[in-house]
């Protein structure tokens, strides 16, 4: 996941070198790759059309407001095999600002869901999380 904010000029109103966009606003960038099913502990393509869901869900803390721009879905449901195909998607947030200290926070716990709950009754958290390769006890991410 990249997350981009915008340097603001001193009114707060506009963005430092121009360009179309105010410094409350975030874009959020996510990639979602190396998806791989296991069946016991063999690899398999069969479960290609299971249905796996991606949410980023914006929180602000006390003082500020964070949501989804217009037009802006906060998830993405698709099969492993068109994640496989394009597991890349960009979000855009604005926050706002209720108690007028002009500091505002907005936070994203990215997670990614197995829709029907066949493989996994919780959603897997994208953050602080180190990935393994079972069969070759090797970490795969971070």
């Amino acid at each position: 996941m990249a997350i981009n904010t915008y340097l603001g000029t001193a009114d707060g109103e506009h963005v430092v070198g121009g360009g179309g966009y105010r410094p409350q606003e975030i874009s959020v960038w996510t990639r979602i790759g190396e998806i791989t099913a296991y069946d016991g502990n063999s690899a398999t393509n069969e479960e290609n059309q299971r249905i796996l869901e991606l949410e980023v869900t914006p929180s602000g803390e006390a003082g500020s407001t964070c949501a989804p721009t217009a037009g802006t879905d906060v998830d993405r449901d698709d099969t492993i095999a068109k994640w496989k195909a394009d597991g890349d998607d960009y979000f855009r947030y604005v926050m706002g600002d209720t108690d007028n200290d002009r500091i505002d926070v907005c936070t994203f716990r990215p997670i990614l869901r197995d829709v029907h709950k066949e493989w996994a009754l919780k959603p897997l958290r994208l953050w602080n999380q180190i990935a393994y390769d079972n069969s070759s006890g090797q970490v795969k991410g971070k």
